[in-house]
């Protein structure tokens, strides 16, 4: 492949993380083809299968060291919200155990982490535990 190729995806790669915000995800891939696409301009690594091998553990090494910082950087402007700990919250979406969704409390809709081990369905009532930034970790009340 191109050295130039690898530009091009590294670019567009980061473009899109732009416009659909996807957890930094796009960004690290982003940054492991421009890392390519550098290596590949100065000479060091020539075929597509030796660029493959040095996208893939790019990004893994970027993701390994890289992405809970800057979910931390995101994540500092947010404040812990008080007063909800033990609220009960009305799920308005199935949520599966670890995974995200949405509810309602006080009249709004709030994001949900389903930290439980058993799915939240629809219209279930779950307690709040604790909350991460604007993410009410909840369980489902039994």
């Amino acid at each position: 492949m191109e050295s130039w190729h690898w530009f091009v995806i590294g670019i567009a790669a980061l473009a899109f993380e732009i416009f659909l915000s996807t957890g930094f995800y796009l960004f690290i891939l982003g940054i492991a083809a421009l890392v390519v696409g550098i290596i590949a301009t100065l000479g060091i690594v020539s075929g597509w299968q030796t660029e493959a091998i040095v996208f893939v553990v790019s990004a893994v090494v970027l993701w390994t060291f890289l992405a809970e910082k800057l979910q931390k950087l995101i994540r500092k402007g947010e404040q812990e919200v008080s007063g909800v700990v033990g609220q009960t919250v009305k799920a308005t979406e199935t949520i599966l155990p670890r995974q995200r969704g949405a509810g309602e409390l006080w009249g709004s809709t709030w994001r949900l982490e389903n930290i439980g081990e058993s799915e939240v369905p629809s219209g279930a009532e779950c307690s709040v535990v604790s909350s991460d930034g604007i993410t009410l970790q909840v369980k489902l009340k039994k």
